[in-house]
C-alpha cells in the first residue's frame, strides 16, 4: 500500500502530517492518536474503506468504540471533538479486506443489484428494490419468501479457510420466520460451507452454521416488523455473534471455512429456506475481523 499523508489538527492548534502506515493494529492502520481532549480531523483515502475511533483510560489500556459519540464518524473521514481527557485513536480498514458491499440502493421495483466490489448479482424469483423501508439510502431489497434469493458465483472471496473475517448485513422480517438463510455458501441438503441463519430450535433465533452444523447461537427471539443488525466475525480461531452491537454467542471456530458453492442471500444454494423481508447493507470482509465486543451499531453506511 503507497504512503499517503493526513492533516491531524490537536488541541493546541498543531498542525501535524502523519503517514496512514505509521502503526498496524492486526490488519488495521492507525492514522493518528492523542491522549489529550481536542479535534482531530482527517482526509479519506481511496485505499480506507472505514474508520474507527477508539478510547482508552490509559494509552497501554483496553481501547474500545463503545461511546455513542465515536460511532458517528466511523464511515468517513471528518473532525471528531474530544470533551473527556482520555487516549483517542483513530483506525483504517483498508479496502482490500473488502469482498462483498451491496447497499441495494436503486429505483423502486428494480431488479439490478450492484456489489461495490464488482461481483455480479443476480435477482431471482421477484426479488426487487423497494422504497417502502430503508436503513439507508431510501431503498433495499425485497424477498417475497416464495422463490426469491440473490446470488453471485463461486468464488475464493468468501472461501474463509482459517482466517479472520466480518459478515454483517441488516434484516427486517416481514413475518415471524421459520428456517431461513439471511446469507451463505452452503447447501442445505450438504455439509460443509456457512451461514448466518433464522433457526426454529430454540424459536426464531438467529445462528450461524458452518461445516456440520450451527456453531453459534444468539439464543433471542427475534420479531417481525423491526430491523436487525447482525454480525459474525472470526479473530485468531474465536467466533463471535452478534445482534444489535450486542456479542451474544463466543466460542472456538478454527475449523477451515471452505465452500464449493455460489454465494447466495435469503435463501440455501439449492433453492430452501427462504426469506420473507428485507436486506440491507450487506458486508463481507476477510481477514479482518471488525468487532470482537459489544459496540455501537453504524449510523452510517459502510463505504468502500
Amino acid at each position: 500500500m503507497n504512503h499517503q499523508w493526513y492533516r491531524i489538527l490537536a488541541a493546541t492548534g498543531l498542525v501535524l502530517c502523519l503517514p496512514l502506515a505509521s502503526q498496524n493494529y492486526g490488519q488495521t492502520v492507525e492514522l493518528t492518536s492523542f491522549d489529550f481532549a481536542g479535534t482531530l480531523s482527517w482526509t479519506n483515502s481511496p485505499d480506507i474503506t472505514d474508520y474507527s475511533i477508539q478510547w482508552a483510560s490509559t494509552p497501554g489500556g483496553v481501547w474500545t468504540n463503545s461511546w455513542v459519540s465515536l460511532a458517528s464518524v466511523v464511515a468517513t473521514g471528518e473532525s471528531f471533538s474530544a470533551s473527556v481527557p482520555m487516549c483517542y485513536r483513530v483506525l483504517g480498514i483498508p479496502r482490500t479486506h473488502t469482498k462483498l458491499l451491496l447497499h441495494a440502493d436503486g429505483t423502486h421495483n428494480s431488479t439490478v443489484f450492484t456489489d461495490e466490489v464488482g461481483h455480479v448479482m443476480a435477482a431471482y424469483g421477484n426479488t426487487r428494490i423497494v422504497t417502502n423501508q430503508s436503513v439507508f439510502g431510501g431503498t433495499c431489497a425485497y424477498l417475497d419468501g416464495s422463490g426469491d434469493y440473490l446470488s453471485t458465483t463461486n468464488c475464493s472471496d468468501w472461501t474463509f479457510g482459517t482466517n479472520d473475517f466480518t459478515i454483517e448485513l441488516r434484516v427486517r422480517f416481514a413475518v415471524l420466520p421459520g428456517i431461513v438463510t439471511l446469507i451463505g455458501s452452503h447447501d442445505a441438503s450438504s455439509t460443509g460451507g456457512w451461514a448466518i441463519v433464522n433457526n426454529t430450535t430454540p424459536a426464531n433465533s438467529l445462528q450461524f452454521h458452518a461445516l456440520t452444523g450451527m456453531k453459534m447461537d444468539s439464543r433471542i427471539t427475534v420479531s417481525a416488523n423491526r430491523w436487525y443488525h447482525v454480525a459474525v466475525t472470526r479473530a485468531s480461531g474465536i467466533g463471535y455473534l452478534f445482534v444489535d452491537g450486542r456479542l451474544l454467542s463466543c466460542v472456538t471456530l478454527t475449523n477451515n471455512l471452505s465452500s464449493p458453492w455460489r454465494l447466495t442471500l435469503g435463501a440455501t444454494t439449492d433453492g430452501l429456506q427462504y426469506l420473507s423481508g428485507y436486506l440491507d447493507e450487506v458486508r463481507i470482509l476477510k481477514g479482518y475481523a471488525k468487532w470482537t465486543g459489544d459496540f455501537v451499531v453504524p449510523q452510517k453506511a459502510n463505504r468502500y
